[in-house]
């Protein structure tokens, strides 16, 4: 009975990458049409309203709610790992392309394992550190199409938006981080919702001094409106909750490695919407991304009896299990990373 339910949890996890693969080209097909400020707004404005009554329920439940400094540190963090995040995301895939969006906007644990540990002063191994590296090799090679003296002329035809991308990872990862604390404090929804909204609500901000006002909205054409609706309800709002809900079904470690299949699902629907055709230089990256983040993710390898090996596995993992919890809830990740390292 448990090992049917793991698997009707394993096909929800795989449905939830594939609807975030689907996210890049359906937004690179959006964003010929309308301004990525706007499409940012939409996305967290449309995914944090099916989010209100579970925040409510959630407040209700506990005794503490966050006090005004706490509440006001998480929302500065949703300047960063919402506002920023999501400019840097939607215009990244503009100027570059959605198979490199799938990829670059995924390479948080990269980010994840070199900055925590100056960040926070939280410790990682020396094998993750070296995968970190490895990634940032495989991020030059995408970002350049293969040429690193593209990082002096700018010459490249993506760069800009590659490093647009690279930015979005950066900044939800930073994110992620400092929301680590208040996800442990609060849970997962909580800081998640808080962040959201106070991130949209910049975006607002944004958008009145760039454009002074929302006109842009009434000029989104039916099929836009469709597919906005798509990205802000199923992909942000729907599977940001079945991915936290997995975490805790079938574990971190298992839930966030599946974001490993949102880069290859994302160049197969952007080959067969969009017919991009992935270069020698991009795939070679791509490789050398995914194993780096196979191996930053994967859990430690610990010697000893079978009972020691479980025992000593999961006081190794509790770290993980908090760090992911944070994550994209995010990211992210966002509901958690719900934003951890994603999208």
């Amino acid at each position: 009975m448990l090992m049917k339910r793991i698997s009707y949890w394993y096909l929800g996890l795989t449905f939830v990458m594939v609807v975030w693969a689907t996210v890049y080209p359906v937004t690179k097909i959006v964003v010929r049409d309308v301004d990525p400020l706007i499409i940012s707004l939409l996305r967290y404005v449309i995914g944090v309203v099916p989010m209100v009554p579970f925040f409510i329920v959630e407040i209700r439940k506990r005794d503490a709610s966050p006090g005004p400094g706490d509440m006001l540190k998480m929302s500065f963090l949703g300047i960063l790992g919402v506002t920023f995040f999501a400019l840097f995301l939607f215009y990244g895939i503009k100027f570059s392309t959605a198979s490199n969006g799938s990829l670059l906007a995924n390479t948080q644990p990269i980010f994840t394992t070199l900055f925590a540990p100056l960040l926070i002063s939280e410790k990682f191994s020396v094998s993750r550190i070296i995968g970190a590296f490895a990634g940032v090799v495989g991020i030059a090679v995408i970002v350049t199409d293969g040429n690193l003296a593209q990082f002096l002329t700018f010459s490249s035809a993506h760069f800009l938006g590659n490093l647009l991308l690279v930015g979005s990872a950066i900044s939800i990862s930073i994110y992620s981080i400092f929301l680590k604390g208040f996800v442990r404090k609060y849970g997962g929804l909580i800081p998640t919702f808080i962040t959201m909204l106070s991130g949209s609500f910049f975006l607002v901000i944004s958008i009145l001094i760039f454009h002074g006002d929302f006109s842009g909205l009434t000029r989104i054409a039916p099929l836009n409106w469709l597919a906005l609706l798509y990205v802000g309800i199923i992909g942000t709002a729907i599977v940001y909750l079945i991915f936290n809900r997995a975490l805790g079904a079938v574990g971190v470690v298992r839930s966030t490695g599946f974001k490993l299949m949102i880069p290859l699902f994302g160049v197969l629907f952007s080959i067969l919407m969009l017919g991009e055709k992935p270069d020698i230089y991009y795939v070679t990256g791509a490789v050398i991304v995914i194993a780096s983040i196979y191996f930053i993710q994967k859990p430690p390898v610990v010697k000893g009896g079978r009972e020691t090996l479980k025992g000593k596995v999961s006081k190794a993992s509790g770290e993980e299990i908090q760090e992911s919890v944070e994550v994209r809830n995010i990211s992210e990740e966002t509901i958690k990373h719900t934003l951890k390292h994603t999208i």
